[in-house]
């Protein structure tokens, strides 16, 4: 039934329902709320996600948010917490962050500093 379904994807959940079996349900994965601290060191900021378990998480950073391709990758990790270094005094950086599980990637986060 699954190289059936997958053979033919825009009838696949007609089919698999056809055959009495139900679908697999995926979880959907949630890029939840996160902090962002400095601990005294100028140009350093401490991004702190919440625990994650068999994924890793991927951080952004722009000064303009309304333009997508801005966005810069700035670190990626396993661990809940980031520090960066080296950032520019006086301006106002925008942060996201996803997590990247085996289930896919998460829709951004998003908070202001």
């Amino acid at each position: 039934v699954e190289a059936t379904a997958n053979a033919d994807q825009s009838n696949a959940v007609a089919l698999i329902l056809s055959t009495g079996f139900d679908l697999k349900s995926r979880k959907t994965i949630v890029a939840e709320a996160y902090r962002v601290s400095s601990h005294g060191v100028p140009g350093e900021l401490r991004l702190s996600s919440p625990g994650i378990r068999r994924g890793s998480v991927i951080w952004q950073m722009t000064t303009t948010p309304e333009d997508e391709s801005s966005w810069k990758q700035v670190a990626a990790s396993t661990r809940a917490r980031t520090v960066l270094r080296g950032l520019e005094s006086g301006k106002q950086h925008f942060f996201r962050y996803a997590v990247i599980t085996r289930q896919g990637q998460s829709e951004w986060s998003f908070q202001t500093l």
